[in-house]
């Protein structure tokens, strides 16, 4: 978060944040301009706006994501979806269940399997204005994921998230 991009994170976060103040948000950006460095920047951030930091946050991950695909037609299972929006694209941070695994591990003096479900990251950024949805993901190859993320994901619940957007009075 201290870097260029790390700024730019923060100040999309905080206009998003301060909508309806715009004093507010002259005076935090003319705040942070006036810091020495960005790792000043982050740290006023992190530690007198924490309302912009966890936005921030995410949208420096989704900006240091290096594959990026744009996808129509997903199908429907749900997932854990954070949603985010950042100026006039909306964010989702979508974490379906992976295949369930077994570790092996040593608890209390035991040796022994232990079953967990990993979950996966999926990020989407949805264009309303140019009608996109773009997609990241990180795990199987490209082709394998596709399938089985349209599968689980869908549409729905990003669907449903966006709604919340587009009705003002629900934010």
């Amino acid at each position: 978060m201290s870097c260029e991009k790390g700024f730019k994170a923060i100040i999309d976060e905080a206009e998003w944040q301060m909508q309806f103040n715009s004093e507010t948000l002259a005076a935090f950006i003319d705040t942070l301009s006036a810091q020495p460095s960005h790792y000043y920047r982050a740290m006023l951030t992190y530690f007198d706006h924490g309302e912009c930091w966890r936005g921030a946050t995410r949208f420096f991950h989704a900006d240091s994501l290096p594959y990026w695909r744009k996808r129509k037609n997903m199908g429907h299972k749900p997932a854990a979806v954070e949603a985010l929006r950042r100026g006039e694209l909306h964010y989702f941070f979508a974490y379906p269940e992976d295949y369930s695994q077994q570790s092996i591990e040593w608890v209390d003096g035991e040796f022994g399997r232990r079953p967990h479900n990993p979950a996966f990251e999926v990020v989407y950024v949805y264009s309303q204005k140019d009608g996109t949805l773009d997609l990241n993901f990180r795990s199987m190859t490209p082709d394998e994921i596709l399938n089985e993320l349209l599968e689980r994901l869908g549409s729905m619940r990003i669907v449903t998230r966006l709604r919340l957007f587009e009705d003002e009075s629900l934010i």
